[in-house]
């Protein structure tokens, strides 16, 4: 008898703990979407990652980071992304080079040069970039880094 009576006692505890196991949510309350900051949704690369095809999503950003020491020797990195840069991809703001920490009267210290380009639209671009010696103009390069972007 005692357990005819103890089950109809335990059916709305039951029933509540049914709902939260399902992740029952009120209507009143949706969701909440995932929010992606800028930072997660993008992807950085460096000399390390050139000449391999990069895998994006439309909307996604690709930082370019690239060591670099024009102050001191002259050598200076130049994109030579072509023409098309703008329907695949966009650049977002100028190249900015930023400085490593020096102690006083040291020179010839290092920085990093930092481009950011925007996804579009699915597509193919190249990325290229090429150090260019000291004094030159837009020949001769003495090295370059591309990266293929697929963007999907």
């Amino acid at each position: 008898m005692n357990r005819l009576f103890a089950l109809p006692a335990r059916i709305p505890m039951l029933g509540a703990l049914a709902l939260a196991a399902a992740g029952c949510v009120s209507p009143r309350q949706p969701p909440r979407p995932v929010v992606l900051h800028q930072q997660e949704a993008g992807l950085t690369l460096t000399e390390a990652d050139a000449n391999r095809e990069i895998a994006m999503q439309a909307g996604q950003t690709v930082t370019i980071r690239l060591e670099e020491n024009g102050a001191s020797t002259g050598y200076r990195w130049e994109e030579r992304s072509g023409s098309g840069l703008g329907g695949v991809l966009s650049r977002v703001g100028n190249p900015t080079i930023s400085r490593g920490e020096t102690a006083p009267g040291m020179t010839g210290v290092p920085g990093t040069l930092t481009q950011t380009y925007f996804a579009r639209q699915p597509g193919r671009h190249q990325i290229r970039w090429a150090r260019i010696p000291p004094g030159a103009g837009r020949e001769p390069e003495a090295d370059t880094v591309t990266f293929e972007v697929i963007v999907h």
